[in-house]
């Protein structure tokens, strides 16, 4: 056997013993790659998200929910919403715990895989939808007939 040959051989088997150990580039095998989401389009298992830009204040949140539910899942990938959407009151008056003000975080934030994103409403009742819209009371006051 040649010096070439004998050394060409243990190259082999050392490079197969590498890839077999290590998993090579096989994420099934114990220790190879970095696991892959196959739902993210190759991204890392557990890659961040970056919060959509949302432009709809003073939209009726229960319908920026779902919309805002579908861009998370595209960003997340396989359809998949990786993030959980949540609705709670704001701070600004000006608007009804019925409309969108904004979100947290911010649009372009980054966002882990698993936390929860806000959608935040303003602070005043919500108001009765029909021929004229009125502000409805917390607490009204009761009446009494004597």
């Amino acid at each position: 056997m040649s010096a070439r040959y004998l050394v060409a051989v243990v190259f082999v088997v050392a490079a197969l013993g590498c890839g077999i150990r290590s998993g090579g580039s096989n994420p099934e095998q114990p220790g190879g790659g970095a696991p892959v989401n196959e739902q993210s389009e190759g991204g890392a298992i557990g890659s961040p998200i970056n919060m959509p830009s949302v432009t709809r204040r003073g939209d009726d949140v229960a319908a920026v929910k779902p919309d805002v539910e579908q861009e998370i899942r595209d960003l997340c990938g396989g359809n998949e919403l990786c993030v959980r959407v949540e609705v709670k009151p704001g701070t600004d008056g000006g608007l009804t715990r019925c409309q969108f003000d904004k979100t947290e975080p911010p649009k372009d934030t980054e966002v882990p895989r698993g936390s929860t994103v806000y959608l935040v409403t303003g602070t005043r009742p919500c108001t009765t939808t029909g021929t004229t819209e009125a502000p409805e009371t917390e607490n009204p006051e009761p009446t009494t007939t004597r």
